[in-house]
């Protein structure tokens, strides 16, 4: 940067730059480096004074909702009917929980025929420090070349406020750069599964159509979302899901009926008289996402579970399963509470408990664990603050699973498939993967039947892998099954849940244009694959879905450097929002001339 950048509030938004005369493929680097900055100024007013003081976080996006709907109103010459608020999606509550929002950036006079282009970001956070407090925004405060949060008293909320302020900057201006015409989504409750995004396809209009009520009019033909925290990186998530959830077929009707019914086999007095059931909390795995676990040694709290649960099993052929559940992960919520996210796909469980009824004393116990630990330390090296307390309960239970079937159910766990199953066929990348939870084995308190639930969550970039009854990952469900659970009709419904796949496309237009840009003005990029569902690989998903044979959007993930994003050392590079911008700037340029 050659200045320091200075915001001017009230005054940077009274700024009009006049159209251009002619298109900006004559610019020096130079003049494309002013726009930059001059974009990147709007763009940190904009986050500074319409983003930041909202209180946002995941599930609770109504405020930040209505506070983009009146600054659009108000400042942007926008009418409400210019303004799609999504009605389908059922994040949040009936208080605070935010919907998507769409709206359309003209294009520059002269390119109203260029291929129509999406931006996206989303517009919830994660609060840590004190913006977990109700209602309580965060405070920015511009440190030379960064943005922090005053004091670092809280995260900063650039992960996706960034990307919110770059658009809105846009749509203030929408002369500050030429540009086709834009469809700008703002979508809710990223950080906890894509909620928004994801469930955009249910809305009964179509959202990637220039005329949403007419799904035969142009579609947006390149997606840009600006949700990435690596300047230097082009992330394309294309690993499509496959969510399939443990079931029992009905004998009479042939129907899947969710869950496994285990009815309970009452201990003998013996056993429970002579205090021998022990909680294990298995806690302080890694948790990384699903896509990433597979990049160092770790492992799922689940499959620890089942091999101690088995190693056990292994010395006292007569233990009885009493109660086992995948912990929820938590994530910090106003009032200083937790949000509980039980989903499978995205976070491999860090944590989980159960509960064994064994003949083995308490120093039989403690050796076993021990030996446990010192194998998991050899296997999973990178799983440093790995823990297993247990003890013994005070209180016991009168019920629990039969020995055999204790077995065979953490024998089922510890041999579905987890982590990478297949590499790529022509890259150097996993292509499939595979996660299991969450898993609730309710606790046997009483004499009353318990419905055990179990979910598996495939990724794949080859669709063929996703199909329900024949891809591979249900194949190496079924396998497991057949093979190794020795419970009768009982199989995994694929029909739980599915989104689309594609395989790696390293040179499309999206792509070749980022790489174009930081050529000429002399950054190196790399790109990512990714198994991971990205809120791009939602709307792939979106078009395939309204689109079918005829979908062709293009997508990519881009963005700003954001340091030590979701905590309190948050920070975003301000040069590097110009850097981002100096790209995105030439790549829509160049667009502006396409057909």
């Amino acid at each position: 940067m050659k200045n320091k950048f200075k915001l001017m509030n009230s005054l940077l938004s009274a700024i009009a730059i006049a159209p251009f005369a002619t298109t900006i493929a004559s610019c020096s680097k130079d003049e494309y480096e002013s726009l930059a900055e001059q974009w990147t100024d709007e763009a940190i007013d904009k986050f500074v004074n319409v983003v930041c003081p909202v209180h946002r976080p995941t599930f609770h996006t109504l405020a930040i909702q209505k506070a983009i709907v009146e600054y659009l109103v108000t400042k942007c010459g926008y009418t409400e009917q210019q303004i799609t608020v999504g009605t389908k999606y059922k994040g949040g509550d009936e208080k605070d929980g935010g919907q998507n929002i769409m709206f359309d950036i003209p294009a520059t006079k002269g390119y109203e025929n260029a291929p129509f282009v999406g931006l996206q970001g989303h517009m919830d956070m994660v609060c840590k420090g004190t913006c977990v407090k109700e209602e309580v925004g965060v405070e920015p405060v511009i440190d030379g070349d960064y943005i922090h949060s005053k004091d670092w008293q809280s995260s900063l909320g650039a992960d996706n406020g960034i990307g919110l302020a770059i658009m809105l900057a846009l749509a203030k201006n929408p002369n500050l750069i030429p540009h086709p015409k834009l469809r700008i989504f703002m979508t809710a409750d990223e950080e906890d599964g894509d909620g928004g995004a994801v469930t955009i396809k249910e809305e009964t209009t179509d959202w990637l159509a220039e005329n949403p009520s007419n799904p035969n009019s142009r579609k947006v033909k390149y997606f840009f979302n600006i949700d990435q925290e690596l300047v230097d990186t082009i992330t394309t998530a294309c690993g499509g899901v496959r969510q399939a959830q443990l079931a029992t077929v009905d004998p009479d009707t042939g129907k899947l009926i969710p869950g496994v019914v285990y009815t309970p086999v009452k201990l003998t007095e013996g056993q429970v008289s002579e205090l021998k059931q022990y909680q294990f909390n298995i806690e302080g795995l890694m948790g990384l996402h699903s896509a990433d676990a597979h990049k160092v040694h770790s492992t799922s709290a689940l499959k620890v579970m089942a091999d101690l649960g088995l190693t056990i099993c292994s010395v006292d052929k007569t233990a009885n399963l009493l109660m086992a559940v995948s912990d929820p992960i938590f994530v910090e919520a106003p009032e200083g509470g937790h949000w509980e996210s039980q989903g499978s796909g995205g976070t491999v469980a860090s944590s989980c408990r159960m509960v064994i009824n064994t003949i083995l004393d308490y120093d039989e116990i403690k050796d076993l664990v021990d030996l446990k630990l010192n194998d998991y330390k050899l296997s999973y090296p990178e799983e440093k603050n790995l823990k297993i307390n247990y003890f013994k309960l005070l209180f016991p239970y009168e019920y629990g699973m039969s020995a055999s079937e204790t077995h065979d159910l953490l024998q089922l766990i510890w041999n579905l498939p987890f982590g990478i199953v297949q590499q790529h066929k022509t890259y150097d990348v996993p292509a499939t993967s595979m996660n299991i939870g969450p898993l609730v084995v309710p606790p046997f308190t009483d004499g009353k039947d318990k419905e055990v639930t179990l979910e598996i969550f495939g990724r794949s970039f080859y669709e063929e892998n996703l199909a329900s009854d024949n891809g591979l990952i249900m194949n190496l469900v079924q396998n497991v099954l057949t093979n190794v659970f020795k419970k009768d009709n009982i199989t995994f419904d694929p029909s739980v849940g599915y989104n689309c796949a594609w395989d790696i496309e390293p040179q499309t237009t999206v792509n070749k244009l980022i790489h174009q840009a930081a050529d000429k003005f002399g950054y190196e990029m790399k790109d990512i694959y990714e198994l991971g569902w990205l809120e791009s690989a939602a709307f792939k998903d979106l078009d395939k879905f309204k689109h079918k044979d005829k979908a062709e959007m293009e997508v990519t993930s881009i963005g700003p450097l954001v340091e030590h994003y979701h905590e309190t050392k948050e920070t975003v590079y301000i040069p590097s929002i110009v850097q981002l911008l100096k790209m995105l700037i030439y790549a829509l340029e160049q667009i502006c001339h396409m057909n």
